[in-house]
């Protein structure tokens, strides 16, 4: 079991990367987007995370397991895949979003 992951419903963790951190550096060829008008109207609690997330720190949100589905499949993610993670580039920041499952 993940830690902080007490029910095992997944956790969205969205991250404000620094520059000069390990934890922000996106693998070769991993998945990569521009956040844009259309991905905010589809995923308004990830906008409201990424626009209220300060640089260095990182937000976290109860999701479910539907909901993370649909957001791997949006952005064409194996949503069986051991990292699934996705940098996104948003007001001239790099932010990378995981969902933490058990």
């Amino acid at each position: 079991m993940l830690a902080g992951c007490s029910d095992c419903q997944p956790l969205l963790d969205v991250r404000h990367c620094v520059s000069d951190s390990e934890l922000c550096v996106p693998l070769p060829g991993g998945p990569e987007a521009e956040w844009n008008a259309t991905a905010a109207a589809q995923w308004p609690d990830v906008d409201a995370a990424l626009r209220g997330t300060t640089e260095g720190e990182h937000h976290h949100e109860e999701w479910t397991q539907e909901r993370e589905r649909a957001w791997w499949a949006y952005w064409g993610i194996d949503p069986d895949s051991e990292a699934k993670e996705l940098f996104v580039h948003y007001d001239g920041s790099l932010f990378r979003i995981r969902v933490l499952s058990c």
